[in-house]
């Protein structure tokens, strides 16, 4: 996704070019978001894009990074990457509203990475042309408690790198592991504004962890029935599941015994129960055999004994 639009030209055309990448590009990652968390129940209204920007995070001169926030989620796992021309006022020059459309000015955008902002932007399709054009405002989330309540969840980057997995066990995991609860560290660094009630999460116990040698790794999960059935709460239908996202880590005071059992038993995935900063685990790759979840897609190169 990085990329996705290409630099700006200077002329009026350049600037539809600009605004018609735009378009395609939310097509695109509209279909990757359907494709790893699931179809949405709900109607995504086509003329209204919303793109997060952190400006702490590290930004070229000329270009802008973000995510697309979609039904107020932020979605980590589709960035994007455009030209600053893109936040520029759109004037029609052969008519009257010339200089009367929103847009973000050159002064703004130093204001917000002077400032390390977070700001969320919102595009919204203008009717009165045929080809695709958005006028554009800015809303500065780190002066405003109000916009953060807004965003329902944020979902970190996708994560399926098991390769060094050899192989996973069937076995039951024991009462001392699954009576505790794990603190769930750094969710800061991954996705920051995750809503943490209730949620489902993978466990992963790593081996080339260069700063903890025990450190396990925390990750999104949103399961999905094998019946495809619908979760009127989440809206999630048909897809989803399939791969996991970056969310944080189980404390380092907590991890040494869990990381030495997950290794030693060919277990090193896990899953579990997420409610506010507490970790409850909830079996192994076993409990598949005999609940209504779908085997994670994956995890279907990683084999079973």
């Amino acid at each position: 996704m990085k990329k996705v639009v290409e630099g700006y030209t200077g002329i009026v055309d350049g600037v539809k070019e600009l605004h018609l990448q735009l378009d395609r590009a939310y097509e695109k990652a509209l279909k990757l978001h359907d494709e790893l968390l699931g179809k949405s129940e709900k109607i995504v209204n086509g003329n209204s894009i919303k793109i997060l920007v952190d400006f702490s995070e590290n930004q070229s001169v000329e270009k802008i990074e973000g995510y697309f926030n979609i039904e107020n989620t932020i979605c980590r796992f589709l960035p994007i990457e455009f030209d600053a021309a893109l936040l520029f006022p759109v004037d029609n020059h052969g008519s009257e509203d010339k200089g009367s459309n929103p847009g973000i000015s050159f002064a703004q955008i130093a204001e917000y990475k002077k400032n390390k902002d977070v700001v969320s932007f919102r595009f919204m399709r203008r009717l009165d042309f045929d080809t695709p054009l958005y006028n554009i405002t800015g809303r500065n989330l780190s002066k405003s408690d109000s916009s953060l309540q807004k965003i329902k969840d944020d979902i970190g980057i996708k994560f399926n790198k098991f390769s060094d997995v050899e192989s996973l066990a069937l076995i039951d995991i024991p009462d001392e592991f699954l009576s505790r609860k794990f603190t769930l560290v750094g969710t800061r660094y991954y996705a920051p504004y995750t809503t943490l009630d209730k949620k489902y999460c993978v466990l992963f116990a790593e081996l080339d962890n260069e700063y903890d040698n025990n450190a396990i790794k925390v990750l999104r999960w949103i399961p999905t029935k094998k019946t495809m059935l619908a979760d009127k709460d989440s809206g999630i239908v048909l897809q989803g599941g399939d791969c996991f996202f970056q969310l944080g880590h189980i404390a380092r005071s907590e991890n040494s015994d869990l990381h030495a059992f997950m290794t030693k038993n060919r277990s090193r995935i896990l899953f579990g129960k997420i409610e506010e900063n507490d970790i409850s685990i909830i079996g192994g790759i076993k409990m598949f055999q005999c609940n209504n979840v779908k085997y994670p897609k994956c995890l279907y190169n990683i084999p079973i004994k």
